[in-house]
């Protein structure tokens, strides 16, 4: 399933100029739709660029807001109940975190985000929801061992992300869903890894004639199993 998709995302066709002009063009009607449930959800815009002040000195990566659709082709509510604890690790303004508020979500919603200025825009909107904290500090210093859903957008580069794995095979004390968007670089470190259970993988890339990024994105969701290591 994995390998089919790859080959999707690899096509020279979606690295032309043209395909990233079309891309940007038809782009923008979901922005703007998701623009509107930020303000049903969060009353302001979520979806402006930041970028990361601490790609140096911490390894990551600027905050890019995830298509509403794209959580909810990712995330299966029906696994998450009111007794999960779901963290976006890496979080930027909350965008997750106000997908699944879409969603009606009703477990607890934690988002952690280096960047102070970036935390500081997801606790001001997120102050009216009870289930959700937002926390401003180092990833890597935050102990993960409570979490039963893990979603990671690609919030380090190469290496960084490894150590991360390797911290979350430490500390998680439960069967644990995680999800992985923008791994087409990263995904295929963890197949066959002990532990790590490939529960879907795809592709976002367009959806009922609209573009949902400039060029194709894989994600893909793993059940982690600590007892299977």
């Amino acid at each position: 399933m994995g390998r089919l998709k790859d080959s999707f995302y690899k096509k020279k066709m979606y690295k032309s100029k043209l395909m990233k002009i079309l891309a940007a063009i038809l782009m923008k009607p979901v922005s703007l739709r998701d623009a509107m449930r930020d303000k049903k959800v969060c009353k302001m815009s979520l979806r402006k660029y930041v970028p990361s002040k601490f790609r140096d000195s911490h390894g990551a990566t600027g905050s890019t807001a995830t298509p509403y659709s794209v959580v909810k082709d990712i995330v299966d509510m029906d696994n998450i109940n009111e007794n999960s604890k779901f963290v976006d690790v890496g979080c930027g303004k909350g965008r997750v975190l106000a997908a699944l508020l879409h969603q009606k979500a009703m477990c607890k919603l934690v988002g952690i985000e280096l960047n102070e200025e970036v935390a500081d825009i997801a606790k001001t909107w997120s102050e009216p929801y009870d289930n959700v904290e937002i926390i401003c500090g180092d990833a890597f210093k935050i102990d993960m061992g409570e979490y039963t859903d893990i979603f990671l957008a690609r919030p380090f580069e190469t290496e960084l992300f490894k150590e991360y794995l390797q911290k979350l095979e430490k500390e998680l004390k439960q069967e644990t869903n995680v999800y992985f968007y923008v791994d087409q670089f990263l995904g295929d470190f963890l197949d066959n890894r002990e532990g790590w259970h490939l529960q879907k993988r795809g592709i976002s890339y367009f959806r009922k004639g609209f573009f949902m990024s400039l060029s194709p994105q894989r994600y893909s969701v793993f059940k982690f199993i600590p007892n299977d290591k």
